[in-house]
């Protein structure tokens, strides 16, 4: 029942003042100097953002990725996270459609995909409170910013698989017979997180959730799915200060996950 009024906002411009709240998604390019002095003086102001981006331009149809330059990655890193020159690989994924031939016969099938993690484990923060699956497609590692300072604070919100693995430098995207699928034995890679970053020149505390997936938001993306919908709604509500509906909305339900078992597990 909660609704906003939502602008659309050209960076290169100054941001108004009655703007508290900004969604950033798949930057591809270098933002202007007069951008990231307008981004920076609303982060300075105490402003929010929520952002969604990867390091690799992914294209499915072609199946090729390629790396993105910008110097968005520089301002990220300021807000406590190093978005790694990579794509994430989990066993745990969903499922795409191929054709594939069969002698004279081409014929859809449903295979795995572990280019789009299925998000099961959750950081302790409000907005995954209650969450029980997110999808992300085509998503960077994020490295967390360790450091003592006590001007960034950093949470991790979402974390693939045990049976997780990264690709880069080649970004062959096939979703059949591709070797990156067989280097999945690494711990879970963090692929969403939150930072409070005290400004040094106003001491004002902003909020700052990077998704390492720049298709989060779309439609035709992890905007068409209810579990990312729930995310985006919940993020949405705490850094503009609503924190009542986020635990009111934590109490859908969504899907019913089966538990992942072992081989020795399955067998008993």
């Amino acid at each position: 029942g909660q609704s906003y009024n939502v602008t659309v906002v050209d960076l290169d411009t100054e941001i108004a003042e009655d703007i508290p709240l900004l969604l950033m998604s798949g930057v591809e390019d270098s933002l202007s100097t007069e951008a990231l002095i307008h981004l920076q003086a609303f982060m300075d102001r105490g402003g929010n953002l929520f952002i969604a981006q990867s390091r690799v331009k992914a294209d499915l149809q072609t199946q090729v990725g390629s790396p993105i330059e910008s110097n968005v990655f520089g301002f990220l890193e300021e807000m406590g996270f190093a978005l790694k020159e990579n794509l994430v690989v989990d066993q745990r994924c969903s499922h795409i459609t191929v054709t594939q031939q069969r002698g004279i016969f081409r014929m859809n099938s449903q295979v795995e995909y572990p280019f789009f993690p299925l998000i099961q484990e959750f950081g302790d923060h409000l907005t995954v409170n209650g969450l029980e699956q997110v999808r992300f497609l085509f998503s960077s590692e994020i490295v967390l910013n360790r450091s003592d300072s006590l001007s960034i604070l950093v949470t991790p919100l979402f974390v693939t698989s045990n049976r997780s693995g990264t690709v880069s430098e080649r970004y062959n995207l096939s979703p059949v017979d591709n070797p990156s699928f067989r280097n999945t034995n690494q711990q879970g890679k963090v692929v969403g997180a939150l930072s409070a970053v005290k400004s040094a020149s106003t001491a004002n505390v902003s909020q700052v959730i990077l998704v390492g997936d720049s298709f989060f938001f779309d439609d035709g993306g992890g905007g068409a799915f209810q579990e990312n919908f729930l995310f985006v709604a919940n993020a949405v509500d705490f850094l503009m200060g609503d924190s009542d509906l986020v635990a009111v909305r934590s109490r859908e339900i969504t899907t019913r996950p089966l538990a992942v078992l072992q081989d020795a597990e399955r067998a008993t």
